[in-house]
């Protein structure tokens, strides 16, 4: 598979890489929902922070950028601090806390709502005037949110405060990347500073808190999986496939795929019955990001 995905074209390489970055990121729900089932919020974050951190540091190694990621430290650690702890420790707590009161085909799609936060931030952040389509895609996304809480009433697992949270788990996310957005620093190496950064306070917490949990096996394999897959090689393969294509919308436009694919493992892995509200809820959170990023029109050369 390797020589075969090496005798692709460039922007056939992009491409398969953002799409199974995406297989990987439909998949996120269904993981958090069969950690956070048997371990408490901390000890899956604690072990998929500690399994990114390994990867991102083997990663580094193997291309001989460690010794200089390390001293690169030395001179962005400000950065690194506020954006380690707000990546990974303060929104995958908020984020792990909502999945924990929330069904997994609840918490997933509104986990979406975070590009409608992102757009607004980033014209506040570069002082642009905010578009109207903007106001209307949000409309449009929040719309959805209504629909999939109502659906879900005496059906589903759904609470105020887990439907907060998810929320406020957005406002987390699109400030971690309006933040990023003058980052010199190269992805990888920012990633790996931030995680390094946010062990040693994770560890502080779980120690705190205890670790019997570590005796339900149960819970292993999907926090290992969180860690490898979503926090680790799916941004990976994201950033390679974006620096791959000539048009990066191409492979952005990959991304509506995997709400729609977590829906399906939600339901043979975790046998949640789909209610026909989530689907709806989910397309109108969709329809609200496509209108804000439709190409504005240009007028008619006859009108």
């Amino acid at each position: 598979m390797i020589a075969r995905f090496q005798h692709l074209e460039r922007e056939q390489q992009g491409m398969a890489l953002g799409l199974a970055a995406v297989l990987l990121w439909s998949t996120v729900a269904t993981a958090f929902k069969l950690a956070l089932n048997v371990w408490p919020l901390i000890g899956v974050l604690w072990l998929s922070s500690t399994v990114s951190l390994v990867l991102f540091s083997g990663v580094l190694w193997h291309l001989g950028l460690l010794g200089r990621a390390i001293r690169w430290l030395r001179r962005y650690w400000r950065r690194a601090i506020l954006m380690g702890l707000l990546n990974p420790v303060v929104y995958y707590f908020t984020l792990f806390a909502a999945y924990d009161q929330l069904s997994a085909q609840i918490a997933q799609p509104i986990n979406y709502t975070w590009a409608f936060v992102l757009s607004l931030m980033a014209a506040i952040w570069l002082k642009a005037p905010i578009r109207a389509r903007d106001w209307q895609g949000m409309a449009l996304g929040y719309l959805g949110v209504l629909v999939l809480v109502l659906g879900a009433q005496g059906r589903l697992e759904v609470t105020l405060p887990g439907v907060f949270l998810a929320i406020l788990s957005t406002f987390f996310w699109a400030l971690y990347w309006v933040v990023g957005m003058r980052d010199k620093r190269p992805p990888l190496v920012a990633m790996f500073h931030h995680f390094l950064i946010a062990w040693p306070v994770l560890t502080v917490i779980m120690l705190w808190q205890g670790t019997d949990f570590f005796r339900e096996s149960a819970g292993w394999l999907p926090t290992l999986y969180i860690g490898l897959f979503e926090m680790g090689l799916a941004f990976l393969f994201w950033m390679t496939a974006l620096q791959r294509v000539k048009n990066t919308a191409r492979v952005a436009n990959l991304i509506f795929i995997a709400p729609f694919l977590s829906l399906i493992w939600v339901s043979l892995i975790l046998h949640e019955p789909i209610l026909a509200s989530s689907p709806i809820g989910l397309g109108f959170i969709l329809l609200g990001q496509w209108w804000q990023r439709r190409k504005e029109k240009l007028p008619s050369p006859t009108s």
